[in-house]
């Protein structure tokens, strides 16, 4: 039997009941589309029969028709069938997302770990129907590798029978290394013998602001996307802020930060302080060098101001004590808000870089890897 609590590392799941009828029409409601083409509209009568409804010779014991929640909001809900249509075979009746969320690739992540969390529990297929003629939904599952093997022609219209199969040489995983400010691609080579079941990728950004590197850094993970199953993120310093900014939260498995920036306007503010520029001498000057290096940017603080971090993936942090660029106080409340695992090296540095340090990083990622 399935264990719902495995469909999802992000959102909770739960099995749905009546009285989440109207949450769920609510949301079916949003989508327009879909009830277009499979040539019903969505009440709640519906719901409540498709809730309790199961194929041929199965029981409500194989059925598992759950929510995907984020805290209190609805992001998702699927209608998932154990063993049909034969014994190593789940079925998919029914997903619909959240209409505020789509586009953000968070539908593709919940499928993949669905796909993941049924091919561990024995199965080796997927399936599921698609109202031909449906352009988003073609689209859609096609995207997730799922290939139409056949049609059906029923009352209301015609349905694609949809496949995919889980085979363990399907499972490849990538690795997208991010580095910092100063550092290159080349230094995703020190994490291949770390993690030999994977391929790693470094990326040589071009941009610098996180609006641009972001769209840089997602445009890589969705390249990756194509031919890898998962993706593990490892990012450095400024490279994890980067990251965060890339909206490549359902696209990332797991992501593995190293010293990160995780509060860029109170580094920024900082680094006013330190260079003695007010807030109106930088919005009145635009851009103000500095004699540490750094550019202060008004358009740079802005864009963090209007855009705070949102991060939802399975991150471990590794952090120096005595890290100049972010203060302990600061990291734990990160760690904390977002649930990730913090491991602090009593004395080390922001950068990672001598032998002592080098030796207690490959041990953590060893450990994390193994847990």
């Amino acid at each position: 039997m399935f264990n719902i609590s495995k469909l999802s590392s992000r959102y909770r799941v739960r099995r749905m009941k009546d009285s989440d009828a109207d949450d769920i029409l609510t949301l079916c409601l949003q989508n327009t589309q879909y009830y277009q083409f499979c040539g019903k509209q969505p009440s709640k009568e519906l719901i409540l029969s498709d809730l309790h409804m199961t194929p041929p010779n199965t029981s409500e014991n194989s059925k598992f028709y759950v929510g995907f929640y984020d805290r209190d909001t609805l992001v998702a809900v699927m209608d998932l069938i154990e063993g049909y249509p034969d014994d190593e075979a789940a079925f998919i009746g029914f997903f619909m997302m959240n209409r505020q969320l789509q586009g953000k690739q968070i539908g593709t992540g919940i499928i993949q770990e669905v796909c993941r969390s049924v091919k561990e529990s024995g199965m080796k297929s997927i399936l599921l129907g698609i109202d031909k003629g449906n352009p988003q939904s073609t689209h859609f599952w096609k995207k997730n590798g799922f290939h139409v093997i056949r049609e059906v022609a029923q009352e209301g219209g015609t349905i694609l029978v949809a496949e995919k199969l889980l085979s363990m040489d399907d499972m490849k995983n990538a690795v997208l290394y991010i580095h910092g400010k100063g550092g290159s691609a080349a230094e995703g080579e020190h994490y291949k013998p770390l993690l030999p079941d994977c391929e790693v990728f470094g990326l040589d950004y071009q941009t610098f602001t996180p609006w641009e590197t972001g769209a840089e850094i997602h445009a890589a993970a969705e390249r990756l996307k194509t031919e890898y199953e998962d993706i593990i993120l490892i990012a450095n310093s400024i490279g994890a802020f980067f990251s965060m900014n890339a909206g490549i939260d359902a696209m990332v498995q797991k992501a593995y930060f190293i010293s990160p920036i995780v509060d860029m306007e109170r580094l920024i503010c900082d680094m006013m302080l330190w260079a003695n520029v007010t807030e109106e001498e930088l919005q009145a000057k635009g851009v103000i060098p500095t004699s540490f290096g750094e550019d202060l940017s008004w358009d740079y603080l802005c864009y963090v101001r209007e855009h705070p971090v949102q991060w939802r993936v399975p991150t471990d942090i590794l952090y120096g004590r005595n890290d100049n660029l972010t203060s302990y106080e600061t990291i734990t409340a990160f760690a904390k808000a977002h649930r990730a695992n913090l491991t602090v090296m009593e004395h080390g540095e922001h950068w990672f870089h001598t032998e002592e340090q080098m030796r207690f990083l490959d041990e953590w990622i060893e450990m994390e890897r193994t847990q």
